[in-house]
């Protein structure tokens, strides 16, 4: 979920950050990547949220919970839980999300679903145009 405008956690994302051309994925086969993601939309169609899992051989999976502000409070539940339970389909690894601390919905969820807060990195901006 995004508190401010000007800020895209953890950083902006690249237009085509969804698509895959049939290359990557014959890559992604070839080196036993996986890459899932759900969406959720607004009744005009409009993208309101997405979850995705990453995962490679031999690494952790990597989520990520992406929610629009104006759904915010709504859809969190609903695409953690889908998160969690796809990840009972997937070889056992290591799980982690990077994900803002001032959430407090998001964080009370990851909490309930038995995540523990293990770093914790603060953003900082200098304004130099005054």
């Amino acid at each position: 979920m995004y508190k401010r405008q000007d800020l895209n956690w953890p950083e902006p994302l690249r237009p085509d950050a969804y698509r895959q051309t049939i290359w990557q994925r014959l890559g992604d086969v070839m080196n036993s990547r996986l890459f899932e993601t759900w969406a959720a939309a607004e009744v005009n169609d409009r993208l309101a949220g997405l979850a995705t899992i990453s995962s490679q051989w031999g690494r952790s999976h990597l989520l990520t919970l992406r929610v629009h502000p104006d759904a915010a409070g709504r859809l969190e539940r609903p695409l953690l839980a889908k998160l969690v339970r796809r990840l009972q389909y997937l070889p056992r690894r290591n799980v982690r999300i990077d994900h803002p601390d001032d959430d407090i919905v998001t964080n009370a969820l990851l909490t309930e679903a038995n995540f523990t807060v293990q770093r914790t990195l603060t953003h900082m901006r200098l304004d130099l145009s005054r």
